[in-house]
């Protein structure tokens, strides 16, 4: 009677791991990419959400604050990757936080207009020529463009 040994050759094993490298040297890129991507949509969803805050407390217009003043600012702070929504007095827009979220790491985001704060006014439109303000969120040679209204 003859016995066979049990379990994997040296070989089998090899070739195993050496297929599991591979496969994972392919993944690796696309998931990379995949979180990058996942991070942008976070921040994006942060801008539309903190818009939609700034919309509903100028609407409310506490302060009482009429024609073009600015009742309400969305600011970003890339130095610790805040986005906030403050409320604005007749002096500026330095009042009280009313809103705020952390950025992802690694975001960058940008405004059209090389500032850091979007205002609006009583009726909760953004304080523009056109009415428009474009934004950019980026991270990792990744980016996405978009409208604010």
């Amino acid at each position: 009677m003859v016995t066979r040994p049990h379990g994997f050759s040296l070989i089998e094993l090899a070739i195993t791991l050496a297929l599991v490298g591979v496969l994972a040297l392919m993944v690796g890129p696309f998931t990379i990419n995949w979180l990058v991507l996942s991070d942008i949509q976070r921040a994006k969803g942060q801008l539309v959400q903190a818009h939609g805050v700034a919309r509903a407390v100028a609407l409310r217009n506490r302060p009482g604050l009429i024609g073009a003043d600015a009742v309400v600012a969305i600011e970003v702070d890339d130095s610790s990757r805040e986005l906030r929504v403050v409320g604005c007095t007749s002096t500026g827009c330095d009042g009280e936080l009313l809103w705020q979220a952390r950025l992802p790491r690694g975001i960058s985001l940008s405004f059209d207009s090389g500032t850091t704060a979007i205002e609006l006014d009583n009726t909760g439109r953004l304080i523009t020529v056109t009415g428009v303000v474009s934004y950019q969120i980026s991270k990792g040679g990744q980016s996405e463009d978009g409208g604010l209204y």
